[in-house]
């Protein structure tokens, strides 16, 4: 009898167990601590050597497409990869940003959102998250606001 009691409070225990860990997968701090590491990865790819210009389009009637190049790309880059991770867009993607187009050397492109403030968004293996970075929202705003 005792044996029963013991085992039927195993498998009540297991259960709470799996439901805890399906709750904590599908949250937002599981998603948030697997896009911090993906951020960590994703921002060693960031070397001004590979990269050979990042461009975006101020939108608008008077729009312009504005390139860094040179000097200006390697501050972009040196600003971008110096970001810090803000969130996970597990649940959907950022509406109303500028996109950002990064140019690589074997002329590959990646893109990332400017979403306003200081809110940039990426992705990375399929995945959406957020970085923060005062001073690149800084850098963009320049040219949204003068066009």
């Amino acid at each position: 009898m005792k044996h029963k009691r013991i085992t039927s409070k195993f498998i009540i225990l297991l259960f709470l167990f799996s439901i805890l860990a399906v709750i904590l997968w599908n949250s937002d701090l599981a998603h948030n601590a697997v896009a911090r590491i993906q951020w960590t990865q994703k921002k060693k790819e960031f070397r001004s050597d590979d990269i050979s210009k990042i461009s975006f389009y101020t939108g608008g009637l008077n729009g312009m497409e504005i390139e860094f190049i040179g000097k200006d790309k390697d501050n972009f880059i040196l600003t971008l990869s110096n970001s810090n991770f803000y969130k996970s867009n597990w649940q959907g993607m950022l509406d109303d940003s500028i996109s950002i187009e990064i140019t690589y050397n074997n002329s590959s492109k990646r893109y990332f959102e400017y979403c306003g403030g200081d809110i940039f968004q990426l992705g990375y293996k399929g995945n959406l998250f957020s970085i923060r970075n005062k001073n690149l929202s800084e850098i963009l705003s320049k040219y949204i606001k003068t066009t």
